[in-house]
């Protein structure tokens, strides 16, 4: 499940290690809105259990290869697996593609599509606002 938001382009390239790093420490602020709106609407559509908010994680690093960019991830995370009432695996990231854009009888919630896009504007001024200090401390 693959939901995309695009700030503005940036030529990371052009930026320095310092200025990475002050992007890097503000995209990890910027995207703790994300994960809390996206939990507030997971239980605010009704779903029954936890295991989905339980899932939600984030991840923001810097591209390890090359070392050209800062990226940031929110999604449901693999790795969790939770335990109904009788004892069944739940595994949230096998079902969270169905709930965020629904099914042929059910309609989408877009629960991390509304949040990322509640949040876009913030983002882009973080990331902004990280370039300019870090400019400033050169």
């Amino acid at each position: 499940m693959k939901t995309e938001i695009q700030s503005q382009p940036i030529d990371a390239k052009k930026l320095g290690m310092l200025q990475l790093a002050y992007v890097e420490s503000a995209l990890k602020d910027a995207v703790k809105p994300v994960v809390r709106d996206i939990k507030n609407n997971i239980m605010s559509n009704g779903l029954r259990t936890g295991a989905l908010k339980t899932a939600i994680k984030s991840k923001v690093a810097m591209r390890k290869k090359d070392y050209s960019g800062v990226y940031g991830l929110v999604g449901v995370d693999k790795s969790v697996i939770s335990y109904d009432r009788y004892g069944n695996k739940v595994r949230p990231s096998k079902y969270a593609h169905l709930v965020e854009f629904g099914t042929k009888r059910t309609a989408g919630k877009f629960f991390i599509t509304k949040a990322a896009l509640k949040n876009q504007m913030q983002i882009q001024q973080a990331i902004n606002n990280a370039l300019k200090k870090a400019n400033d401390a050169l």
